[in-house]
């Protein structure tokens, strides 16, 4: 994500480039390095799936993206990658949208969504909703939170969001860190959204 601090090492190196997944990146040095998907047409249904869900269903693709995804989409059935694009959804995910729209806030074009606690297994929830209101009419910002329950920390819980906007002049990375501190970071589309 654009603004984090990167820090190369003789085991790690960082690439900015400009495109709507890091799935791009990946495909491109695997390209690069010759890889054969052929062999490994899971790696190639998760990368595509990486390209296709980074850039909204390809609508906010660029070219890098759309011919990323155009290579790799040769070396996997499409049956395995529709059954992961059409997943069934669970009906805690119809139980947490309910509870979302009941309980939602909105201040002009700003909306606020708190579910409250949910399950670790709901935190995904939070960015579907978020992709989902941000489409309503007359909504610029949207702000989705649930407090995950995790065993694994000292308190148990942690906080977790999810946030989209449409207003390209207040930057989404630099209010969410303004808000939440310097951990928090923002994807952005080619189009800059």
């Amino acid at each position: 994500h654009r603004g984090e601090r990167n820090v190369e090492d003789e085991k790690k190196f960082y690439i900015n480039d400009e495109v709507g997944a890091v799935s791009t990146l990946c495909v491109e040095l695997l390209i690069a390095l010759e890889f054969d998907f052929t062999i490994q047409s899971s790696l190639a249904v998760l990368l595509a799936m990486g390209i296709y869900t980074d850039t909204h269903m390809l609508v906010s693709a660029s070219k890098r993206d759309r011919e990323a995804y155009g290579v790799i989409s040769n070396h996997f059935a499409h049956q395995e990658f529709s059954e992961l694009v059409d997943y069934d959804l669970p009906m805690g995910f119809i139980d947490n949208l309910g509870r979302a729209v009941q309980g939602r806030k909105q201040k002009g074009p700003r909306l606020v969504v708190g579910l409250g606690k949910i399950d670790a297994l709901s935190g995904d929830d939070l960015s579907s909703m978020a992709d989902l209101f941000i489409r309503v009419e007359g909504i610029s910002l949207v702000v989705v939170w649930g407090i995950i329950e995790n065993p694994s920390i000292a308190d148990g819980v942690n906080v977790r969001l999810s946030a989209r906007s449409e207003n390209l002049s207040i930057p989404l990375e630099t209010f969410l860190r303004d808000r939440f501190g310097p951990t928090c970071g923002a994807k952005f589309t080619p189009t800059g959204r």
